[in-house]
C-alpha cells in the first residue's frame, strides 16, 4: 500500500457537529482519482465499494459521477461494478464529451402492469423481477386470452383478460399491444374507465412501434392529463443488455422520467433523446437484434460447411460478435480502424472481407435499418388514420357526410 500514489483528493465539509445545535453536515466527496502505477490492483472497485457503503450509512439515494466518454477502459469498469446512465446524462443531440453515470440500489414501490404479454411485455417484466427491482406480487399482466400468459404465471405473476383492471390498479403500464390494436384497446378502457383521483399520478408506457406521442395521448384522452411515455426497447432486456430510447409526453414531472428511467436503465442502457429520433434508432437498436442473430447464424452455417460442429459454431460466432462488441465499446476506436488492424496483407482475413464487399453486406445492412425505420413510420401513419377516421365517423349525421367523408379521403390517401 506504501506505493499507492494519490491524486486531487478532496473532501468538503467534514462531518461536524455545527455549533452547539443538533445539525450535522454530511462529507462530500468532491474528486478522487488514482495514479498511473497502481492499476489492476484492486484499488478502484475498493475505493467506489467504500463510496457505496457511504452513501448507504447516510441514506443517500444514488452515487453520480461524470466520465469522458473517450476513456474508454474507465468507463467499462464503472459499468462491470453496476453503474448505468442517468437521466441526466447530456441529450444525445448536445454531442457532449461526457456522460453521467449513476450507482443506484433500489426496489420499486410501484406495481407495474402490462396491457399485453407478448415477447417485448414478458422482457422487460421477466428482466425486472430476475433483477429484484420488482417483485412479482407488484405485477399484474392482461391478455386477450389466459393460455398465452403461461410463462407469466411460471414466474408467479398475476394474469387476467381484462385491461381495464390494469389501469385500475397499477401505477406504471407498459401498453404492449400491437400498433393496430390501439384504438379498439382505448376504446375498450375508454368505454369502462371511471375517472378517479389517483388516475394524474399513473405513468403509461408505451412499446408500439410508430405510434407517436400525439396518437397516444389522443386515444388515452379519457384520462385527464395523461402521462405518457414512448418507448422503444429491445428483446435482450430480458438478460439485463438491451437497448432503450425513450422520449416523454407533454405531462411528464421530472420525477415520473426518473422512475421510467430506472426500470429501462436497469435492463441495459437507456437514452432520452427526442421524439423525432426514434423511428430511427428503432430501425438500429429495436431490430437491430434480428439482423446480429442472421449474422451470428450465417458465420456458424459458414464454419459448419467447413467441418466445425454445429454447437461449437454457434458458440465462436456468438463469442465473436459479443467479443467485437465489448472491443469497440471498450477502445472508443472505429470499427473500419479495428478490421484493419486484424487484415494482415495479403491474409486470411482481407480475403474473407473481400467477399463481404462483393456480397454487399454494409449496403444490405444500412438498406435494413433503413427499411425497418422507414416501416415503423408507417405503421404511426396506419394508427393515425385509423383513429382519425374513427373519430370523424363519430360526428358524421348522413349517408351524404359519410360519402363526402370517403370522397375526401380517397383524395388524401390516394
Amino acid at each position: 500500500m506504501e506505493n499507492i500514489e494519490w491524486h486531487a483528493i478532496a473532501i468538503r465539509y467534514p462531518l461536524f457537529p455545527l455549533c452547539s445545535a443538533s445539525i450535522w453536515i454530511r462529507p462530500r466527496i468532491y474528486e478522487l482519482q488514482l495514479g498511473p502505477i497502481v492499476p489492476r490492483q484492486g484499488l478502484g472497485k475498493f475505493m467506489m465499494t467504500t463510496l457505496e457503503k457511504c452513501r448507504s450509512f447516510w441514506n443517500m439515494e444514488k452515487v453520480i459521477l461524470t466520465i469522458l466518454i473517450n476513456n474508454g477502459s474507465a468507463r467499462t469498469f464503472f459499468r462491470t461494478i453496476g453503474y448505468t446512465l442517468d437521466h441526466t446524462t447530456a441529450d444525445v443531440l448536445e454531442r457532449a464529451d461526457y456522460e453521467i453515470l449513476m450507482f443506484i440500489k433500489v426496489m420499486l414501490d410501484e406495481k407495474v402492469g402490462f396491457i399485453g404479454g407478448g415477447n417485448m411485455a414478458f422482457a422487460i417484466g421477466s428482466g425486472l423481477i430476475n433483477r429484484g427491482i420488482i417483485k412479482t406480487s407488484q405485477v399484474l399482466v392482461s391478455g386477450p386470452t389466459l393460455a398465452n400468459l403461461q410463462r407469466w404465471r411460471d414466474l408467479g405473476v398475476a394474469t387476467i383478460t381484462d385491461n381495464n383492471h390494469v389501469v385500475d390498479e397499477m401505477d406504471i403500464i407498459f401498453i404492449c399491444v400491437k400498433p393496430h390494436m390501439l384504438n379498439p384497446c382505448a376504446e375498450d378502457l375508454k368505454k369502462n374507465h371511471r375517472a378517479k383521483s389517483k388516475d394524474m399520478n399513473k405513468v403509461f408506457v408505451s412499446v408500439l412501434a410508430g405510434v407517436n406521442l400525439k396518437d397516444l395521448e389522443a386515444s388515452f384522452s379519457f384520462i385527464i392529463n395523461v402521462k405518457m411515455i414512448r418507448c422503444m426497447p429491445n428483446t435482450p432486456m430480458q438478460i439485463s443488455e438491451g437497448c432503450t430510447v425513450y422520449s416523454s409526453g407533454s405531462n411528464i414531472e421530472p420525477h415520473d422520467l426518473e422512475k421510467v428511467h430506472i426500470i429501462l436503465n436497469s435492463l441495459g442502457v437507456a437514452q432520452h433523446i427526442p421524439e423525432s429520433m426514434i423511428n430511427a434508432v428503432t430501425g438500429l437498436s429495436g431490430c437491430g437484434p434480428a439482423f446480429v442473430y442472421t449474422i451470428i447464424e450465417a458465420l456458424a452455417d459458414g464454419a459448419v460447411k467447413n467441418g466445425v460442429p454445429r454447437q461449437m459454431a454457434l458458440q465462436f460466432a456468438a463469442q465473436v460478435v459479443v467479443g467485437a462488441a465489448k472491443t469497440v465499446m471498450i477502445t472508443g476506436k472505429h470499427p473500419a480502424i479495428l478490421r484493419d488492424e486484424v487484415c494482415s496483407p495479403g491474409g486470411a482475413t482481407i480475403a474473407g472481407v473481400h467477399e463481404l464487399e462483393k456480397g454487399n453486406l454494409r449496403a444490405t445492412l444500412m438498406n435494413a435499418v433503413e427499411m425497418s425505420s422507414q416501416r415503423c413510420a408507417d405503421l404511426g401513419r396506419k394508427v393515425f388514420i385509423i383513429v382519425t377516421t374513427h373519430f370523424i365517423m363519430q360526428i358524421l349525421n348522413s349517408a351524404e357526410d359519410v360519402y363526402n367523408f370517403i370522397t375526401i379521403f380517397e383524395i388524401w390517401f390516394g
